[in-house]
């Protein structure tokens, strides 16, 4: 990741979960919600993983991670 990657990146990136790959829907809300609350969950899990966080706010991140899974789930 370059050093020029932000928190407003990371959070732009997990608003687009489910779009990177070649072949994926180009908007997140054609994304199976299925497969973007597996996603979601995975980037969670995952964030305890991680050693560098390289002036991202994990605090940040991981609350609207959280977030996103509640709203995923039919939450608000």
């Amino acid at each position: 990741m370059p050093e020029s990657w932000s928190t407003v990146d990371e959070i732009k990136y997990l608003e687009g979960l489910g779009t990177h790959r070649q072949g994926s829907p180009e908007t997140v809300e054609k994304v199976p919600r299925e497969l973007r609350l597996e996603l979601l969950l995975n980037y969670r899990q995952s964030m305890r993983l991680r050693a560098n966080w390289a002036g991202i706010d994990r605090i940040l991140v991981g609350g609207i991670a959280n977030e996103m899974i509640e709203k995923v789930r039919g939450g608000t």
